[in-house]
């Protein structure tokens, strides 16, 4: 399995951040916790916990949690000369 890695676009800069760090910042915008998280997906606890502390995810695994939580995955290429996503449009 391929580790996900998350680069977090915030004010014209992006920052890695780590993934399940990631996933919990979003459960507690949306006030929800990894119990209640796990119980949507369909999933144990302990199996939600694995994936945390492997800290890696399929892309199904993450479109699955946004849906739980009311969004959408958007995956982008960054260039490494720009920095910046390789679908935006140039001006």
């Amino acid at each position: 399995m391929t580790k996900v890695h998350l680069l977090v676009y915030v004010e014209n800069m992006f920052e890695k951040i780590d993934l399940t760090k990631f996933i919990k910042k979003c459960l507690s915008i949306r006030e929800l916790n990894s119990s209640e998280l796990a119980g949507r997906l369909g999933i144990t606890r302990q199996n939600l916990g694995n994936k945390y502390k492997r800290n890696d995810m399929k892309i199904s695994d993450l479109e699955h949690i946004a849906s739980v939580l009311d969004c959408r995955l958007q995956i982008d290429f960054i260039d490494n000369h720009t920095g910046l996503p390789l679908t935006k449009k140039e001006n």
